[in-house]
């Protein structure tokens, strides 16, 4: 009992700390959530993560995209459910999204209706023939801007700084727009069949086999919603996503997703004013406030899954783990000395988790100095961009000298602002600088990075032995 007393309190000791101002502010930004116990670390996280979410909102930044997004959406709607059903009907599953179409709008009421039959008719109305090639190209063009929309939206939240290259842009977009209906609907197909399996409805006669079925096919929908957003958080950001963290993002925005959808569909019964006021515009507008609700909720669970994965940045003004230049030199030659370590002993070439597992870094640190490296062209990234990448030396480490390493690395972010030149320096200052810089070079001689790596294999060894 005392030991269960003991977990209860740590768990609620944070709570009573609500009564004070400063002990909660200190208990939720000074603390290391690493460091506290599972409870206590559990609430402090999920307290971050609400106020950065809350933060983005206020500061209108997942507004902003969402509003991007119903603009790009309108204007892409009908030509993806097009090249939706023309995939479809090939295979025959294409009377199925009439129905996907109306469970999508029902929380619209009547409005709904008018929009789903205006859409499919648009829908049917597409006819290649007349269209022709140019025709079918700008369809095809209209349908990959979305989705590229969609990407620079989830990169934007992700921090990634590079979009998909061309050719994996062409092919897992194509894939995305061709076989992703395909799976969808037949996912829904093969759901529906097993409602009606004469064996489950048998099932279903056994209790307490019935209550259970009963129950789960309530639950039915918010499962397959919560499957979706998680492999969307997943697959669309050019970076790797925990599985696990994509879960959370889409749980969470799952249960939104869902709930929204009963209260807009309450606010819509009572909007006779409304329509009123707005006459024929009203199925229009109601249509657009739905579909920035629904990105809104799309973009707060990837910003969920963003912070799950990347708790750097859970701090009050949500930048990342700030590190100083001294710390940046040192973990950047961290960093070449990992990886030419694996290189030198023929190892399989380390990943950015294996880099952060051996350094004890913060990942999204990590993340940036592999970036500042592999641009001043030190190391080499193989594999997809951002996703199962791994890192290998650009340059030979045995004439690659120390001193160089370092002088690059503090004039990386001279390069991109361009202020050095334009700055007037006192000519004392200028030999300072000089004298630094030749002090530096002075001490490091000829020591290459390989002197580095070979020193610390010959430590290992010695630890070995």
């Amino acid at each position: 009992m005392d030991g269960q007393h003991t977990v209860i309190s740590s768990f609620l000791a944070p709570l009573f700390g609500l009564f004070s101002i400063s002990a909660f502010k200190k208990w939720l930004w000074k603390s290391d959530p690493s460091m506290l116990p599972g409870g206590e670390r559990f609430l402090n996280l999920t307290f971050r993560i609400s106020f950065r979410v809350f933060m983005d909102l206020v500061t209108k930044k997942l507004t902003v995209q969402a509003t991007s997004l119903v603009y790009t959406t309108l204007l892409s709607l009908v030509p993806l459910l097009a090249v939706s059903f023309s995939t479809l009907k090939a295979f025959g599953v294409h009377n199925k999204l009439d129905p996907i179409l109306a469970d999508f709008l029902l929380p619209l009421g009547p409005q709904g209706d008018v929009i789903r039959l205006r859409i499919l008719e648009f829908v049917n109305n597409i006819n290649a023939g007349v269209l022709g090639s140019m025709g079918l190209l700008l369809l095809f063009y209209t349908v990959i801007s979305l989705i590229h929309k969609i990407e620079e939206s989830f990169n934007d939240i992700w921090r990634v700084k590079h979009t998909r290259r061309f050719a994996q842009k062409f092919s897992q977009y194509l894939s995305i727009i061709v076989v992703g209906p395909v799976l969808i609907f037949s996912a829904i197909g093969l759901t529906a069949s097993f409602k009606i399996s004469p064996y489950i409805q048998q099932l279903s006669s056994i209790e307490p086999f019935g209550t259970v079925l009963a129950v789960g096919a309530k639950l039915l929908p918010f499962i397959l919603i919560i499957i979706a957003f998680t492999f969307f958080y997943v697959i669309v950001p050019n970076t790797r996503v925990k599985w696990g963290c994509a879960f959370v993002g889409g749980f969470i925005s799952g249960i939104i997703w869902e709930t929204t959808s009963w209260f807009f569909a309450a606010f819509v019964a009572g909007s006779v004013n409304y329509v009123a006021v707005y006459s024929v515009f009203a199925t229009l507008i109601i249509f657009m406030i739905w579909l920035q609700l629904n990105w809104l909720i799309i973009l707060v669970g990837a910003n969920i899954t963003f912070y799950c994965q990347n708790n750097g940045y859970l701090t009050i003004d949500g930048d990342s783990y700030k590190i100083s230049n001294r710390v940046k030199e040192r973990l950047a030659l961290s960093v070449l000395v990992v990886i030419g370590q694996k290189n030198y002993l023929n190892n399989p070439a380390p990943s950015i988790e294996e880099i952060v597992r051996t350094t004890n870094a913060p990942t999204e640190t990590v993340a940036e100095i592999l970036e500042m490296l592999h641009k001043i062209q030190f190391i080499a990234k193989i594999g997809e961009n951002g996703s199962g990448s791994v890192y290998i030396p650009n340059r030979p480490f045995d004439v690659t000298y120390v001193r160089d390493v370092l002088a690059d690395v503090r004039k990386v972010e001279d390069k991109i602002y361009q202020l050095d030149e334009k700055i007037s320096y006192p000519l004392s200052v200028r030999r300072v600088a000089q004298r630094i810089e030749d002090v530096i070079g002075q001490s490091m001689g000829k020591k290459s990075l390989k002197d580095l790596i070979l020193e610390d294999i010959k430590e290992q060894k010695k630890k070995m032995d």
